[in-house]
């Protein structure tokens, strides 16, 4: 980073995939909508609480060890907030994807592993088979791009589009995150000048440059 410039925090939300497109002209969003059938045991597995208003919240029928598992890391991982990445070790290595597990007053559902992760879809656009305005449209609607229901999984799981997105996966949405790790894409001079606005260091820098013929200390 340049000089006077402390480290940079990105928050991975849509205030800052605005900027990623107001300013960078990228298209990066959260993705949404997908759908697993893999077992969430024995693996990494990610868990999204569910919101009772709006869904329907009833726990599925497991195992009481599997259950008792599930809920004590789920809650182990508790920092993580409304979407958690967990290993769980399961008795019956047939517990089924999607279930549901209720975690104090909560509940939570075994979704897709890149169940709202954040891409830079930028690639994507001019290579979507739909058409760019497909991928381009979220720009409006929020920057969370809502997976097709009437898409296989195998178009996201396999061939193509995993190939263009999997290297320009950014991160988790909701975390914070240094500039310096994002995508090489998106680290230009004008994302993190808006970045980095009000955000100095009130430390002062300055060059030092050697004389003509001046030659280094010898430390030894």
């Amino acid at each position: 980073l340049p000089l006077g410039i402390v480290d940079i925090q990105v928050v991975l939300n849509a205030a800052s995939f605005q900027k990623f497109f107001n300013v960078g002209g990228r298209c990066v969003y959260a993705i949404t909508g997908l759908r697993t059938s893999t077992s969430p045991c024995n693996r990494r597995s990610r868990w999204k609480k569910l919101d009772c208003s709006t869904e329907s919240c009833t726990a599925s029928s497991l195992s009481p060890d599997d259950q008792q598992a599930i809920q004590s890391e789920l809650s182990a991982e508790s920092a993580q907030g409304w979407l958690r990445d967990v290993d769980i070790s399961c008795s019956d290595v047939n517990v089924a994807a999607q279930r549901v597990v209720q975690v104090g007053n909560d509940y939570f559902q075994h979704v897709h592993l890149d169940e709202m992760n954040v891409f830079d879809f930028s690639d994507w656009v001019s290579e979507h088979p739909g058409g760019p305005d497909k991928i381009t449209q979220w720009t409006s609607m929020g920057y969370q791009l809502q997976y097709p229901s009437w898409h296989g999984m195998d178009r996201w799981d396999e061939g193509l589009a995993p190939g263009i997105l999997r290297p320009n996966l950014v991160g988790k949405f909701g975390e914070a995150m240094a500039f310096q790790s994002l995508p090489q894409p998106l680290q230009t001079q004008e994302l993190m000048n808006e970045f980095a606005s009000g955000v100095t260091d009130d430390t002062e820098f300055s060059t030092v440059c050697g004389s003509p013929g001046e030659v280094a200390n010898d430390a030894f």
